[in-house]
């Protein structure tokens, strides 16, 4: 089952990691991700729920690299 809450504050979990959901960018409508009180990732929605909607995703595969 997919799930699709995009509320600003809502946690994401994207290959194995947690990642804080930030307000969608007003002109270009693209998320930022923030971890450890940082903007790790900027990304667009529909990457977005294709990441969040099942399995763990290696975010290698869109040329980020996750840290923890």
């Amino acid at each position: 089952m997919a799930f699709h809450n995009f509320f600003p504050g809502s946690v994401k979990r994207i290959a194995g990691r947690e990642f804080i959901l930030g307000v969608p960018d007003a002109e270009t409508g693209f998320y930022t991700l923030l971890a450890d009180g940082k903007v790790v990732i900027t990304i667009d929605r529909r990457t977005l729920m294709d990441l969040t909607g099942g399995d763990d995703v290696d975010l290698s595969i869109l040329g980020f690299t996750t840290y923890g």
